[in-house]
């Protein structure tokens, strides 16, 4: 399994799992794009909006269906966390949080968002918009 950024080749890929997960996307966002990849074919995808150079939210994070469960999504997560130091930011459904927790990542009250990575959580293309929102936060080794 190969993991590494990504440009706008990758976006068919991205977006058709984007539509495997539920998303009605028609276009993968222009933040930065980590895919997974086995072979040529992409499997999963991390796309990251970097607010400033110590601060970024992963918009969104997708393995394909057929090959969820098999440690791509964290591998992947992995790496797209080493890449930098930061604060990193997301959100996610409640049967994730475990996935994030065991990367880091902890549950944050709604209240104590920042006003500027709110926009880039919630994503409004979803299939459950009325779904409940975590957010979860991983700070970065010089953020107290």
């Amino acid at each position: 399994m190969d993991h590494g950024r990504a440009g706008a080749e990758a976006h068919p890929a991205v977006l058709a799992l984007h539509h495997e997960y539920g998303w009605m996307d028609e276009a993968v966002s222009g933040g930065e794009l980590w895919v997974a990849r086995d072979g040529d074919e992409v499997v999963g995808a991390v796309e990251l909006i970097e607010l400033d150079s110590a601060r970024v939210v992963v918009a969104v994070a997708v393995v394909g269906e057929a090959r969820r469960g098999q440690g791509i999504g964290s591998e992947l997560m992995s790496h797209v966390l080493g890449s930098r130091d930061a604060e990193w930011w997301t959100e996610c459904r409640d049967q994730r949080i475990g996935f994030y927790e065991r990367l880091g990542f902890q549950v944050v009250p709604a209240v104590d968002l920042p006003a500027d990575v709110l926009p880039f959580l919630d994503h409004p293309s979803t299939t459950e918009p009325e779904r409940p929102l975590n957010f979860l936060r991983r700070p970065g080794s010089g953020t107290l």
